[in-house]
């Protein structure tokens, strides 16, 4: 999930919750409008999150690392799990310790590792030869942005890439008002849906 500004007369934020199917296909599940993305607007959001998909062991959020998002999921998802987007966690580690192709290639195999002695010998590599990155990482729990440690059986998605994408779909939409930008909104989704459905038949 992610928000993304409006472009138009009004300026508010549309927040979006995207998931995955079972064919890797991208499926809208709600958007709402807001003034800001404070933590009572992420709480309001999640809770009808809740109505339409309410809350067990095996739903998994992945985003980035908004303290208000981390919060109102724990108060409103009580047995999800959350995830840190590892492509934002990339981001941050080249804006604050540079471009490194190498640690951008270490990176997705520590967090992407499925067995913890792969993960660990891949740290101590990391360790000894990025030290400043490792002590940034350290500052994230290992069960937010590692396969190999996350408390989930099915974290598999590491990135919030798949809202990034409606967010670019919608890009000239969002200039629009908010009345026909919710029925773009409702369109796109029902055409995602229609497209699906027809490929499976």
């Amino acid at each position: 999930m992610d928000g993304a500004h409006l472009k138009g007369d009004f300026k508010e934020i549309i927040l979006h919750a995207v998931a995955m199917d079972g064919n890797n296909q991208i499926l809208p599940l709600t958007h709402g409008i807001c003034k800001n993305k404070g933590g009572l607007t992420w709480t309001w959001f999640h809770e009808k999150l809740y109505e339409c998909v309410g809350d067990c062991q095996e739903l998994n959020f992945v985003t980035d690392r908004a303290d208000a998002i981390r919060v109102s999921i724990e108060n409103v998802f009580l047995h999800a799990h959350h995830g840190v987007c590892a492509f934002h966690l990339l981001g941050n580690i080249v804006h604050w310790f540079g471009k490194n192709d190498k640690t951008k290639v270490l990176f997705w195999r520590l967090v992407k590792a499925y067995k913890r002695n792969v993960f660990e010998e891949l740290w101590y590599r990391f360790s000894s030869t990025r030290p400043q990155v490792v002590a940034y990482l350290n500052l994230i729990p290992r069960a937010k942005c590692t396969r190999a440690y996350s408390l989930s059986k099915l974290y598999d998605y590491m990135t919030s890439n798949s809202v990034e994408s409606v967010n670019a779909l919608s890009v000239d939409a969002r200039k629009m008002p908010i009345i026909p930008l919710l029925e773009f909104f409702r369109r796109l989704s029902q055409e995602w849906l229609t497209n699906v459905t027809s490929e499976e038949v």
